[in-house]
């Protein structure tokens, strides 16, 4: 696995963590889930939309095909417009890539499908969407990525880490 905790930062305080997850400066502590690193403070984040787990039990395709249907037609197209336009995109990538709002990994997946050279980061609020959606990914793909869970507003990555970012749908959620 990869190590990821000199990429991240304290959402708190933004300070540097130390490889057990405990902040340098505030001393707040973080934890290690299935290999989701949890990097998400209550003080800041409880109040955040988490999943309900008996979803998980669902086939993925079904989870897609209900969320699909909360969508109009119109945004379903501009949708896999975007995502084919990103695909292309995706190929160019270099360093340290993030998908916000990873969620069930609808677009984290293109990531890595990519054959060009980049660490994927699946990142979302949730850290039980993330254990199951990394083992799922683990399951179909050999490319390694690192899964954090971690707020969009106040993100647990130190300044001038991320090379990319890409979100399916964690802008408008």
């Amino acid at each position: 696995m990869i190590s990821a905790y000199k990429l991240l930062c304290c959402p708190l305080c933004k300070s540097a963590v130390t490889e057990e997850l405990k902040c340098l400066t505030c001393g707040e502590k973080y934890t290690l889930i299935d290999g989701v690193y949890v990097i998400i403070n209550p003080k800041l984040s409880g109040k955040e939309w988490k999943w309900n787990e008996s979803i998980f039990s669902q086939e993925r395709e079904k989870l897609h095909q209900q969320y699909r249907s909360f969508i109009n037609e119109e945004t379903r197209k501009a949708q896999k417009v975007w995502q084919g336009d990103m695909k292309e995109y995706i190929d160019t990538f270099h360093g340290y890539v993030i998908d916000i709002a990873t969620g069930l990994g609808e677009m984290f997946e293109n990531l890595l499908k990519s054959k060009a050279t980049f660490l994927p980061i699946a990142m979302d609020v949730d850290p039980n969407v993330l254990v199951w959606t990394k083992k799922k990914m683990e399951e179909k793909y050999s490319k390694e990525f690192i899964a954090v869970a971690s707020d969009a507003k106040h993100l647990a990555f130190k300044n001038d880490v991320l090379d990319y970012a890409t979100s399916m749908a964690g802008f408008n959620n």
